[in-house]
């Protein structure tokens, strides 16, 4: 039950990684490409040990999730720039 949630939350936080690189890319903005690499090992080991059933104890799948969380936040700083550059344009 546990594995289900947090394989579910995994596969939100990797969608919301490809709707902010989508925007970015739309803007005409590029990420930083280092910061996505590591996002996507991130975020690729966190579904192979979901499938292998590595994790044992949660308490690995949590740091994986919380080390996406962390990524996440950064790119969501990249996304309120890429709003706040759109309404400047739109004035």
């Amino acid at each position: 039950m546990k594995q289900q949630i947090i394989a579910e939350k995994a596969s939100k936080d990797y969608n919301k990684v490809l709707e902010i690189d989508y925007k970015a890319a739309k803007a005409g903005i590029k990420l930083d490409k280092t910061a996505m690499r590591r996002l996507d090992k991130i975020i690729s080991t966190c579904f192979k040990q979901l499938r292998r059933k590595v994790i044992l104890n949660n308490i690995k799948a949590i740091m994986l999730i919380e080390r996406v969380n962390k990524k996440l936040k950064y790119l969501g700083v990249v996304q309120q720039l890429l709003l706040e550059s759109k309404k400047k344009r739109k004035l």
